[in-house]
């Protein structure tokens, strides 16, 4: 594909395939993502439209860079046969077999290192669209025939040096944007670990090297030292220091041994390991990330659509341009500008109209925004920070207001009970074992440590039944028979005459930074179970970055008011919210992007999900090799909350890249069209050349790409 009118003729191609739900081609990367229903459509019927349309398509495997698309040989024909075309075109007086040799060289030419500009403009054309070949293959015929028709018509001079160096130009051009949208690829394939497509399986008749797709589950594979582990599984034999910064951002080694679990993608350091697998190929943590991170990049932020519109009309416009640089010349302006001899107004005019049609480059406007994407995101994996979507990066970009859930996010997520208050005539540990079995079946950080702490002691706690939670309250269940609630005091001792009491400890135990869970039985209080859940090192830390970037800081929480207040001074929050459920907290995102705020919402992404699907940014703390899992646009593998700032900072230095992407695409086609349609000529006598014009065109491409790639080097930490 050469630009976006390429993209956009694949993706109606796709669309058009019975079952298929969504298409989206990157230009970038050459790959596209396709929804489809698997009981109408298959992957071969995907593949046979595209390659119907003249484009050839495979299957893609996640974990494969591809090698650069453009071949270098038709760049070295096309140069083989110009040099001989420059050479006979400038020999004195006109000699009849050096003519004979040129229009052969230039036919040649044509037909040869040329031809592929003809059949992607007839495969554009074909799907309904114009993409950058069809100007090119005009401008190439056009000087061409021209060419042909002066050797009949001596008063004409025929340029076939034009219509070569445009051939040779352009196609050094491709060659040399292909590597470098290649080397664009190869980055992004480091940056997510490199390439692993082969694995050692160990079966009954030794080791043998295999794909990763022949892999099943229950295979043993050998990981030797200073690889990396090919797929998800559990050592069996042999051990290692492991280098697991990939899943959990830590870059201290983790010894693994028999009967530790491993995931693809970690590093053996020093050690040799027999892992026995547990995920297929595509089920496993690294292809998984990566197909995250390309469904992200196929996405289309806003700020592309722009682009988007533009490309699409620019080749018809440029063609009717074209046409009416020709008439205006011919016509009017070379009477009144003459040119010099030999060359004839004919001549002028023909050439200015091959050079806008060769000048324009609207792959330059496709690609600004899909390489930044591509890079960019790939960045931002190598922090453990996965955007889901295209659009993510672009609203993390223009993010002024955060709002920080407590428990999980702000909190270390691993609270621990502290007090048992029991009431007159029970016992702690009835109090703690009725407690712990009503919040067996809760995900809850609180109800998790609930659960640990009774489960150290030596009781087993009673059956449960009817078990149901309300979020951001409690749980409420049948134990032994009777009603149990658990949960802030307002819904487990609603209408219970000890209500007061328990208010009374809850409140002791709040004034002391601690969060209480209350427990009524039949409607009588049981107790008060205190836990104290401290704030995350890196939580003040963070909450100072955000605001130095600017941005408002809001802390959300279900928890009472003075736990709130006293977890909010000790991070710097000056505005918080307590006693929220998660309808609450949506509401709140709600009201403050009802304000004209663009909001993020830093949650668990289990029970602040309303929030997080409410908030202009959804972004949800990750759990290691449950990523895939989560809920949320953006995801923090790490579990570090520093990760928010550093996404902020990428999605800024991102979207900076692609203005200026853009800002180049769109001011060099208006400032180069103009040039080339003669614009200088009545003051200078000057015009760009036709082949100069093609090699322009290419190195708009190129410079696209490559500041794109300047993103690799970004630290969001600096």
């Amino acid at each position: 594909m050469t630009c976006t009118g390429c993209a956009a003729t694949v993706e109606r191609a796709l669309l058009e395939v019975p079952g298929v739900a969504d298409a989206a081609v990157n230009l970038a990367t050459g790959r596209a993502v396709v929804r489809f229903d698997p009981s109408r459509a298959t992957r071969d019927d995907l593949v046979a439209s595209v390659n119907r349309i003249g484009f050839r398509a495979e299957p893609y495997r996640a974990r494969s860079v591809e090698p650069d698309v453009e071949p270098l040989g038709p760049t070295l024909w096309a140069l083989a046969l110009t040099l001989p075309i420059l050479y006979f075109g400038h020999l004195p007086g006109h000699d009849h077999a050096a003519t004979i040799v040129t229009t052969v060289l230039a036919t040649a030419l044509q037909l040869g290192p040329g031809r592929t500009f003809f059949s992607s403009a007839a495969r554009s054309l074909q799907g309904g669209s114009a993409n950058m070949d069809v100007l090119v293959a005009l401008g190439i015929t056009a000087a061409y025939l021209y060419s042909c028709l002066a050797l009949f018509l001596p008063p004409l001079m025929p340029m076939f040096e034009t219509a070569a160096l445009l051939i040779l130009f352009i196609r050094a051009g491709k060659y040399l944007e292909a590597r470098v949208r290649g080397r664009a690829r190869r980055v992004l394939g480091d940056l997510l670990g490199g390439e692993i497509d082969r694995a050692r399986r160990v079966g009954a008749h030794g080791e043998e090297t295999v794909a990763l797709a022949e892999v099943r589950i229950g295979d043993r594979v050998h990981v030797l030292p200073g690889e990396r582990v090919p797929l998800d599984g559990t050592v069996v034999e042999g051990g290692a220091s492991m280098d697991e910064s990939v899943v959990t951002g830590e870059s201290a080694p983790v010894v693994r041994g028999p009967g530790d679990p491993v995931v693809s993608g970690t590093l053996s350091i020093d050690g040799s390991l027999v892992v026995q697998v547990t995920a297929a190929e595509e089920d496993s943590f690294i292809t998984r990330v990566v197909r995250l991170v390309e469904e992200a990049q196929a996405d289309r932020p806003p700020i592309q659509r722009i682009a988007d519109r533009v490309a699409a009309r620019f080749v018809p416009a440029v063609v009717v341009l074209s046409i009416l640089v020709f008439a205006g010349w011919y016509l009017g302006l070379s009477r009144w500008f003459p040119p010099s001899s030999p060359i004839t107004p004919f001549t002028l005019s023909l050439g200015l109209a091959v050079s806008v049609l060769v000048v324009a480059c609207p792959c330059a406007l496709g690609l600004a925004t899909p390489t930044a994407i591509m890079i960019g995101s790939g960045v931002a994996f190598t922090r453990g920070i996965l955007f889901r979507r295209a659009q993510a990066m672009e609203q993390a970009a223009r993010l002024d207001t955060i709002v920080l859930d407590k428990t999980g996010t702000v909190t270390d997520g691993r609270p621990s009970v502290v007090e048992l208050a029991a009431a007159r005539g029970v016992t702690e540990a009835l109090l703690l074992d009725l407690t712990a079995a009503a919040l067996a079946n809760s995900s809850h950080p609180l109800a998790r440590a609930v659960v640990k702490a009774q489960a150290g002691q030596s009781r087993t706690p009673p059956p449960v039944e009817q078990f149901r939670e309300q979020r951001g309250a409690g749980v409420e269940c049948l134990i032994q028979g009777e009603p149990v609630r658990v949960g802030r005091v307002d819904f487990a001792g609603a209408d219970s005459p000890d209500r007061p009491w328990a208010d009374e400890i809850a409140g002791r135990m709040a004034c002391q930074g601690r969060t209480p869970l209350a427990t009524f039985r039949s409607g009588r209080g049981v107790g008060v179970v205190g836990l104290i859940d401290t704030p995350r090192s890196a939580a003040a830390p963070t909450v100072a970055d955000l605001r130095a970037m600017g941005l408002r800081v809001v802390l959300a929480s279900g928890d009472r008011e003075e736990v709130v207040r006293a977890t909010a001074a000790r991070i710097g929050v000056t505005e918080f919210h307590a006693g929220m459920t998660p309808e609450d907290k949506m509401a709140l995102v709600n009201r403050l992007k009802a304000g004209g705020l663009k909001v993020g919402m830093v949650g668990d992404g289990i029970n602040d999900a309303p929030a997080l699907a409410a908030a202009d940014l959804g972004i949800a703390l990750g759990s290691g090799t449950d990523v895939a899992k989560e809920t949320g646009d953006l995801v923090l593998v790490h579990d570090d909350l520093r990760d928010v700032t550093r996404a902020i900072r990428i999605g800024r230095a991102t979207l900076a890249k692609i203005r200026a992407n853009l800002f180049w695409a769109f001011g060099y086609n208006a400032l180069a069209i103009p040039l080339a349609a003669g614009a200088l000529y009545p003051f200078t006598g000057w015009i760009v050349p036709p082949a100069l014009c093609g090699l322009l065109m290419a190195v708009s491409s190129i410079t696209v790409v490559g500041n794109s790639l300047l993103l690799r080097s970004f630290d969001p930490d600096a």
